[in-house]
């Protein structure tokens, strides 16, 4: 039936680099024309569209070093990317929220740094958001991305959802 297959909300994540290209780029001109096109999709079927705000790579980005030459910069540039994004689909009568999984990942560097430390060393709480590849989140940083994303849908505070994975 109808209810069965109806949905409340549609989750939209891009690929990690490009909502932080700069206006006019074409992969960025293409992604806001899916993100409008899906949204749209999700509005005929009654479900309101989050934007997964991804974070920036733990030392920026080395293969656009000039774009994103840290990490700061990079998160910067995608925040500003989905906030483009979402004004775009909101302009356009769609029901968008954000769900701010970067600017969780940035609270967490800038709270490093304003201690005095180094977010990017080795076993850093910062650190250990992150794969070895520097670029994907362990289990502990896809923990607080499903927990931001949680509480962006359910407009609830998910500091009690679980308990965090450990490290190994």
């Amino acid at each position: 039936t109808a209810d069965e297959r109806a949905w409340d909300v549609v989750v939209l994540q891009e690929q990690s680099q490009i909502p932080g290209f700069p206006d006019g780029n074409p992969e960025r001109a293409a992604s806001e024309d899916g993100a409008s096109a899906l949204a749209a999709l999700a509005d005929a079927e009654g479900a309101a569209t989050v934007l997964y705000v991804t974070w920036g790579r733990e030392r920026g980005d080395d293969t656009n070093p000039g774009l994103f030459p840290d990490f700061e910069t990079m998160e910067a540039a995608l925040e500003a990317g989905y906030r483009s994004m979402a004004a775009r689909l909101t302009g356009e009568g769609r029901t968008v929220r954000l769900a701010p999984v970067g600017p969780a990942f940035a609270r967490i560097h800038a709270a490093i740094v304003a201690g005095g430390g180094d977010p990017t060393l080795d076993g850093s709480p910062f650190d250990a958001l992150y794969d070895a590849d520097a670029s994907h989140p362990s289990p502990l940083g896809t923990y607080l991305a499903a927990c931001v994303i949680l509480g962006t849908i359910t407009g609830r505070v998910t500091t009690s959802a679980g308990s965090p994975p450990t490290q190994a």
